[in-house]
């Protein structure tokens, strides 16, 4: 196969897709606030595609933050573990409103929350590594909870 060869418009358009995020991701490593929307709207003919790879991006975004955030921490442990951090946004899960945190520990985060249907006192748990957890991780996960 030669690079003559023609592409398909399905191919173009994951050229186009790649092109659109890479440029998006360089700009905002860069500094630059680049919003969903915005983008969106300058590239509609790539949707529903583009919407998909958007969250993609913002989920590594979120995990280098945190990643960011867990290594340049003044409360940061040399085990790994951090002191007190800052507190999950009361909007972190839909339908709960998020309290304050419990406990943080090497594998999980614990929340107090209200559930806004019933207006009970919860607790959340979740995975620290999140996506990033091996079958392993997520198996021990459950165990715990």
């Amino acid at each position: 196969m030669t690079d003559d060869a023609p592409r398909s418009p399905a191919q173009d358009d994951r050229t186009a897709l790649d092109a659109v995020l890479d440029d998006v991701a360089k700009r905002r490593l860069a500094g630059e606030d680049i919003r969903d929307e915005v983008i969106i709207a300058e590239y509609v003919d790539l949707m529903p595609a583009l919407g998909e790879r958007l969250r993609e991006l913002a989920r590594v975004e979120q995990a280098r933050s945190r990643a960011d955030d867990t290594t340049t921490s003044p409360g940061a442990e040399p085990d790994g573990l951090e002191g007190p951090s800052a507190q999950p946004a009361a909007d972190s899960f839909p339908g709960y409103t998020i309290l304050r945190e419990i406990h943080r520990g090497r594998q999980g985060v614990v929340c107090q929350a209200i559930q806004k249907a019933t207006k009970r006192k919860v607790a959340i748990k979740v995975m620290r590594e999140g996506p990033f957890a091996d079958s392993r991780d997520r198996a021990r996960f459950e165990r715990e909870v």
